[in-house]
């Protein structure tokens, strides 16, 4: 567990350095961030799944995607999970880091395409990792927004894509240094009842993070998985949420869980293994609703109560050692507040 913790942390601290000046879209630390993201998939092994190599380009921007393929059986069927590498870059001569937003997402990306690739011979579906470009203000939702551009300019046939799995804000908990300890590794999970996955997202066995279900028509979809809403395509998306740090030059790397982000992958992992396994294809089902989990998880998350069921035997408490061993457990300092950049995205 400890070397993944040290890649995790190595991955975030390198795109939120100051070499990388914030990873906005089409700056030079934005190409920077880009490179990094490349040089890491292709030591993890991972097939070029671009249009030159692993990058497919923006050019009305100066942007591109990052994407790489973990080969299954060949069938034609993909999943697809994907984090955005680019943040807020530099404003009024500050450095937006953007440790939580989204080099956590990437990160744990990384670590999920790792395990992929080890675990190659059980797939039973191809699998594209993609590190989307341009995802921040001033392209959300615009035509040049990376995800959109691949969902408009597809580098395998869309139809092809029968789950795409977004990673947004996935490592640090949504209320800051003082939530309660039974919060801290809560991770939402949106939208696997319109894919027929919730049960199987429910039955994962999980130890250091908890993964809690809650329905796509409460949570919009305010990050890269809109494209492929929008186009029919099923879609989950896991996100801590938003914290007092969110879209602010404190968003760094030292107040990111990284035990919780390396339980988070080897979930995930275990998921996107599984569901490609499913020998049925995975149908997008708009009109489904899941009240039932949705409240579960909106009023366990109000009370502070954890899942029912959660683990809390030593592997467990071993988690939560790792947690104080590393820094997570204490209050981090906080300094004075300095205006957010302002936009409406998760």
């Amino acid at each position: 567990m400890e070397h993944v913790i040290d890649r995790l942390r190595g991955h975030v601290a390198a795109l939120a350095s100051d070499e990388c000046e914030g990873r906005a879209a089409g700056t030079p630390g934005g190409r920077k961030a880009r490179g990094l993201v490349t040089g890491w998939l292709e030591e993890t092994g991972l097939e070029p799944a671009g249009e030159n190599g692993f990058l497919q380009p923006i050019p009305s921007i100066g942007g591109a995607n990052v994407l790489g393929r973990v080969p299954g059986p060949g069938e034609g069927r993909h999943i697809l999970i994907g984090a955005h590498y680019d943040h807020l870059g530099l404003l009024g001569g500050e450095m937006y880091p953007g440790a939580n937003d989204n080099a956590s997402g990437v990160a744990v990306l990384l670590e999920v395409a790792r395990g992929l690739a080890e675990r190659r011979s059980e797939l039973g579906r191809d699998v594209l990792v993609a590190s989307f470009d341009a995802e921040e203000p001033p392209y959300f939702l615009a035509p040049e927004m990376g995800s959109i551009h691949f969902v408009s300019n597809p580098t395998v046939p869309l139809d092809s894509i029968e789950l795409m799995v977004c990673l947004d804000l996935v490592g640090s908990p949504s209320g800051g240094p003082d939530i309660a300890e039974e919060l801290r590794d809560l991770v939402v999970v949106s939208g696997a009842e319109r894919a027929g996955l919730g049960a199987l997202v429910d039955d994962t066995p999980t130890e250091g993070v908890t993964l809690r279900r809650i329905g796509a028509d409460i949570v919009p979809p305010l990050s890269d998985h809109f494209a492929f809403h929008s186009a029919g395509i099923p879609t989950m998306f896991l996100t801590s949420g938003r914290n007092r740090y969110y879209h602010t030059p404190e968003d760094t790397p030292e107040k990111l869980d990284y035990p919780m982000m390396a339980d988070l992958a080897d979930a995930l992992t275990d998921i996107v293994v599984r569901t490609s396994r499913r020998e049925d294809p995975i149908v997008y089902r708009p009109d489904v609703v899941d009240r039932e989990s949705s409240i579960a998880t909106i009023l366990d998350r109000s009370r502070g109560r954890p899942r029912p069921g959660r683990r809390q035997d030593a592997r467990h408490h071993g988690s939560l050692r790792r947690r104080a061993r590393v820094g997570v457990l204490r209050r981090p300092r906080i300094r004075s507040p300095r205006p957010r950049a302002e936009d409406r995205r998760v």
